[in-house]
């Protein structure tokens, strides 16, 4: 970004602080950190939009902001605005036309039910898919749902005995900037580890062996552990120790 541009994008990330302040003037204002997988970057909120996104922050959901980015001298840096934020369920929620959900066992239909039935006169579809080693089956739900609720997504995931919710890899990437090369790159060679690791983990389970899904579940947990503590370091390295733009110091 040069001196004088402005670029507007919508970025997607966790919270990683939210710091309020009050200026000389005494008006309102806070830095909003958020990280993603390509590291992370902090944005400036004013009183307005602070007051009334500051719910939405608190919830603990991954957001999904609308930024203006500018930089205004040769030698500062690239100056971060939020202008809009939600939680990236709602945005995702938006955009997608159904979900596919995977079911392991006949618990995950009550609680599942109870979310559902109060989320109905939607566009999009819901189809079910029980785990079953002997029939294929796929199970649409009458009518459409509104995925109104801003925790829509995480109150399904986080029902007991839902395996899997398919496809939302692909939800997400449609209100993202990423390219198709490295969408495909993710979903498929990025990916293999996790479904070769919770397959292998399926299948001891199945055939008793709770040895090898020991190791293997601890394998996978040390893997992910080191990945999320290490990952701002490993992004860095693969960089070249090279920043992206608007990105703070550490």
């Amino acid at each position: 970004i040069h001196t004088g541009d402005t670029i507007r994008a919508k970025l997607a990330g966790c919270v990683t602080s939210f710091q309020k302040r009050i200026s000389k003037n005494g008006n309102k204002y806070a830095f909003l950190g958020l990280s993603d997988a390509a590291g992370s970057y902090e944005g400036l909120l004013f009183s307005e939009a602070m007051v009334k996104y500051e719910e939405v922050i608190n919830s603990g959901l991954p957001l999904y902001v609308s930024v203006t980015i500018d930089k205004q001298t040769e030698d500062g840096a690239p100056r971060i605005m939020i202008n809009m934020i939600e939680t990236l369920d709602k945005a995702v929620s938006e955009v997608s036309n159904g979900l596919i959900i995977q079911i392991g066992n006949a618990e995950a239909v009550k609680g599942l039910k109870e979310i559902l039935r109060h989320d109905r006169n939607g566009k999009n579809k819901i189809y079910i898919i029980p785990e079953n080693d002997e029939w294929d089956v796929r199970i649409e739900l009458p009518g459409g749902f509104a995925f109104a609720e801003s925790d829509f997504l995480s109150r399904i995931r986080s029902v007991p005995g839902i395996t899997s919710i398919k496809d939302m890899l692909t939800y997400v990437v449609g209100v993202t900037n990423m390219r198709v090369g490295k969408f495909l790159l993710i979903s498929s060679l990025a990916r293999i580890p996790s479904v070769l690791s919770s397959t292998m983990i399926g299948s001891s389970l199945r055939q008793g062996n709770w040895v090898l899904t020991l190791v293997v579940f601890i394998i996978t947990a040390v893997v992910g552990v080191v990945g999320i503590t290490c990952k701002d370091r490993m992004i860095a390295f693969c960089r070249g120790g090279r920043r992206e733009p608007g990105t703070p110091q550490k």
